[in-house]
């Protein structure tokens, strides 16, 4: 067999996107959830 390790972090609050533009609130989405992947894969969960 194989082991699997699956690692998640805190969630993100896509309603505190919503008060912006679509594409300013895109672009701050995008640039949390890569900041929030990166502490991750760092381990800083």
């Amino acid at each position: 067999g194989s082991d699997v390790t699956v690692d998640i972090g805190c969630p993100l609050t896509v309603a505190d996107y919503l008060s912006k533009s679509t594409k300013t609130s895109a672009k701050q989405l995008t640039n949390d959830l890569g900041t929030a992947m990166r502490n991750l894969d760092a381990g800083k969960i």
